[in-house]
């Protein structure tokens, strides 16, 4: 468990305020970006991911019912990987998910505030694609959230952010 440190300067670059928001702590000889998939890495920082109503969010769940929500996605793997690839079934094939893991997409009902006040679990997948435990959401409420299907790919919107390791907007 770290402490979350004081807050530090922010840093503009091209009209964009960037500064400290968490601390990640990465086990000797393991790298973040390139470390292992659907392993977790517990980040010490004070967030807020908002997600708003009727937007779309892409979820890992593991075999426990642990539901971890889609922050950002990657082109390291895959330089072809496209918005629109993250709303097919495991990415278009591309997912190599371990046994009695899922992924879906699905429509907020509502808007989802994932907040880590101190220590929490963040995941990444084969594709570098980053995730965030969501302890507010469980099996039983994505029962109610709207999946999609095929045929509405086109007209889809995100709501998420991408974000640079270390540096949030």
């Amino acid at each position: 468990n770290q402490t979350i440190p004081d807050p530090q300067p922010n840093l503009t670059v091209n009209g964009e305020t960037l500064g400290l928001r968490g601390i990640v702590s990465v086990p000797a000889g393991a790298t973040l970006a390139g470390g292992s998939p659907y392993h977790l890495i517990t980040i010490a920082r004070n967030s807020t991911w908002t997600y708003l109503k009727d937007s779309f969010v892409h979820l890992l769940i593991d075999p426990n019912g642990t539901v971890y929500t889609m922050q950002s996605y990657s082109k390291q793997v895959d330089a072809n990987l496209t918005s629109e690839d993250l709303d097919s079934p495991n990415i278009g094939g591309k997912l190599q998910l371990p046994s009695g893991w899922s992924y879906e997409t699905r429509q907020l009902k509502e808007r989802l505030d994932n907040v880590a006040n101190g220590d929490t679990n963040t995941i990444g997948d084969n594709l570098r694609n980053g995730y965030q435990i969501t302890p507010t959401l469980s099996p039983i409420d994505l029962n109610s959230a709207s999946s999609i299907g095929r045929t509405d790919l086109s007209a889809i919107s995100f709501g998420f952010v991408v974000v640079v390791v270390g540096l949030f907007l």
